[in-house]
């Protein structure tokens, strides 16, 4: 059962790529389990590039937001030294949200009031680029969408990417706007909320806001040159991933063979030689 039609068991493999492509016809169950899985991947990311489409065609027809909405939000940016981006007004829209990468816009409910708090929320997330987090890690729920572990993982980075956030709102507001700010989250703790690649929002469901209003009462202020460690905890991590190791038995058993084969045949080879 772990013959395979694409790649050799023992052998290195012989293409620039160790990713196995689907060349002929399966040929064992290994290799269903890969074309089952191949077809799965290419659902999913078909399913989160259908959605993020679907988005975009909405902003794309949503008018602008109104002069005074417009004026609202450069008031928050010139409060906290914030650039923007630009903002349209979506019927029907329960919640505020920063959606795209290279033309970002910031989609507004229509004929609502908005809180100075949530566009700074999301205003933060356009200033630390949150949209292009949510794409690579939508990537990796596409190719590891039969992994109940890692898709609880990736839900529970998402939802630290929104506590992170908070915290960056709660560094530049004083006093009695944090608990405003709190309220704010309780309020939308009933709210449905999208999972579209690319969109950051600040309503992520109501037992994710219950934890986010907790780490709100635990609120402290990172300590100075916390972003030099995260920076050399990162290159230490990703150093490996990037550089690699060299496989020892790969690069002995062709010392000896000179040739891709089946180790076993050099291992008789050796015998018959003793």
């Amino acid at each position: 059962t772990m013959d395979s039609a694409y790649t050799l068991q023992y052998a290195p493999p012989a293409a620039s790529h160790s990713f196995p492509i689907l060349t002929k016809a399966p040929s064992s169950i290994t290799d269903w389990l890969f074309v089952i899985y191949t077809v799965g991947v290419v659902m999913t990311l078909g399913w989160y590039l259908l959605s993020y489409l679907r988005l975009r065609v909405l902003l794309r027809k949503a008018a602008p937001v109104s002069s005074v909405m417009q004026q609202q939000i450069q008031t928050v940016c010139n409060t906290y030294s914030l650039t923007s981006c630009r903002a349209v007004a979506v019927p029907g829209l329960t919640s505020a949200f920063i959606c795209g990468v290279l033309s970002p816009v910031l989609a507004i409910p229509e004929n609502q009031d908005v809180d100075d708090k949530i566009l700074l929320h999301e205003l933060l997330h356009y200033k630390y680029r949150d949209s292009v987090q949510m794409i690579f890690w939508c990537t990796l729920r596409c190719l590891h969408w039969c992994n109940p572990f890692l898709q609880f993982m990736f839900h529970r980075i998402e939802n630290d990417m929104e506590s992170l956030c908070d915290q960056r709102v709660l560094e530049r507001l004083e006093g009695e706007q944090r608990r405003e700010y709190g309220i704010i989250l309780l309020n939308m703790a009933n709210e449905r909320y999208a999972r579209a690649p690319g969109t950051t929002s600040i309503s992520n469901g109501g037992k994710n806001i219950a934890r986010r209003v907790a780490a709100i009462a635990r609120f402290k202020k990172y300590p100075r040159g916390m972003g030099l460690v995260s920076v050399c905890i990162l290159l230490g991590l990703v150093s490996p991933l990037l550089l690699g190791t060299t496989n020892a038995k790969a690069t002995n058993y062709l010392s000896q063979t000179g040739k891709l084969g089946d180790p076993r045949e050099a291992t008789l080879q050796q015998g018959l030689a003793a």
